[in-house]
């Protein structure tokens, strides 16, 4: 039978941040705006994927203990950004963010470009 145990205390939460129904998903089905992002660690790597305004970063270790991965390429607007899920704030520079990964960790920050860019590119 099915295991509502581990619904409750597990999937749910992860239908919540990936469904139909959350900001995310906008971008995972959009594979073609996907972009690969320089991280300079041979242990993690980084996407951006757009969906409106909106630049999403996706950025992945792989190394079996927690790392502080150097994203860049981001475009020169984005500057202020959130964690998702939890929305905690994020500063980029320069087309550069600083993340603190756990281990085998991953972390989504997302990008809302001004109202006022019709147009924009990634750096």
């Amino acid at each position: 039978g099915w295991n509502w145990t581990f619904w409750r205390r597990t999937l749910r939460q992860l239908v919540r941040e990936l469904g139909a129904d959350s900001p995310l998903h906008h971008a995972l089905v959009r594979p073609e705006t996907t972009r690969r992002l320089a991280t300079g660690d041979a242990y993690a790597q980084a996407i951006s994927r757009k969906a409106g305004r909106t630049v999403w970063v996706i950025v992945t270790n792989r190394r079996g203990a927690p790392a502080t991965v150097l994203v860049r390429g981001l475009p020169p607007w984005a500057r202020t950004g959130r964690t998702y899920p939890g929305g905690q704030g994020v500063r980029a520079r320069d087309g550069r963010l600083r993340l603190e990964l756990g281990d085998r960790g991953v972390r989504v920050v997302r990008f809302v470009a001004p109202a006022d860019r019709r147009y924009w590119r990634m750096a």
